[in-house]
């Protein structure tokens, strides 16, 4: 073998042993194919965003990360914050400078209105509430639970329907939470309900 030349990705597979069957080979494809391709600056294509000005609608939007992605992200954010938190800082007065320009305010605020919200679930929020879930109900079940968030433990001033449901204001379906963890439940419902319909009957 020449000095500086290396092997190629199918000689290194058979050193290694592995026997050329169809899933093998297809692979062996696939890899190939990837090592071929060249990157967006290089291969001329247009990035999906170019030209397009404020609030956009990712080209992956409803497409849900993998559960080991996500927290793989979520180990390597947190290691590169605590290995450079001037880089942290630096994120946090970039998007303090942004909200502190009112056009920008402004197109965020339209683009997240009605319809376009992504948490939209068609007008639900402006549902009454039933007659009985009044001020002093809600004040009986935060007593209930010694004004304390029945998930992180902190202060709780939120009342909330574990169903999701405003007419079911039976104590059995109601929680205290602090404003942090009510606001997480506005996401992906069917865990929530599970998790605080435990909370509820220890």
């Amino acid at each position: 073998m020449r000095k500086g030349s290396k092997h190629t990705l199918e000689t290194k597979l058979k050193m290694r042993g592995h026997k050329r069957s169809k899933k093998f080979c297809k692979r062996l494809s696939e890899i190939a194919k990837l090592q071929e391709r060249k990157p967006p600056s290089q291969s001329g294509a247009i990035p999906w965003n170019k030209g397009k000005i404020g609030l956009q609608i990712a080209w992956n939007k409803g497409i849900p990360m993998a559960k080991n992605s996500r927290e793989k992200l979520r180990i390597s954010i947190n290691n590169l914050y605590s290995q450079h938190p001037e880089i942290k800082q630096k994120i946090s007065e970039a998007i303090t400078k942004c909200w502190q320009n009112n056009n920008y305010r402004k197109r965020c605020e339209e683009a997240q209105k009605g319809e376009k919200a992504t948490l939209w679930k068609g007008g639900i929020q402006f549902e009454p509430y039933s007659p009985e879930f009044s001020r002093e109900y809600r004040k009986s079940i935060r007593k209930r639970d010694g004004y304390r968030c029945r998930l992180c433990g902190k202060l709780g001033k939120s009342v909330h329907h574990i169903d999701y449901n405003k007419k079911n204001s039976n104590s059995l379906n109601l929680v205290t939470l602090c404003f942090r963890c009510h606001s997480k439940t506005n996401h992906n419902r069917k865990y929530w309900i599970k998790k605080l319909t435990v909370a509820e009957t220890k």
